[in-house]
């Protein structure tokens, strides 16, 4: 992970991470879902704006991940983000642990 001088810090990404667990522990309480590994990291897009990716690395059936809920995520957290002087938006990825697994193996 490289952090610039830019709005992103380690410290601001990793309290990001922590915000992202807490919602997905608390919206999917009940469910059979376990999620592995939540971190984020800072990137620049096309034009060098920097953002916020936030990595969601799961285990359980995908079909309860409801794409109207994951989709608002973002939204939802984005005044915690702002508190933290992360840019909006953020992007995040839902990863299954078995691709991670793979991806990281290699």
């Amino acid at each position: 992970m490289k952090f610039s001088d830019g709005m992103i810090t380690e410290e601001s990404a990793e309290k990001a991470s922590e915000i992202v667990r807490q919602v997905l522990e608390e919206r999917f309480k009940d469910e059979d879902l376990v999620f592995h590994k939540v971190f984020a990291e800072q990137r620049f897009d096309h034009d060098d704006d920097e953002y916020l990716e936030i990595y969601i690395v799961y285990e359980g059936d995908w079909k309860l991940l409801d794409p109207g809920w994951t989709k608002s995520l973002i939204g939802i957290i984005s005044p915690q983000l702002t508190e933290l002087g992360i840019p909006y938006p953020a992007g995040k990825s839902f990863i299954p642990k078995h691709e991670w697994d793979e991806i990281h193996q290699s």
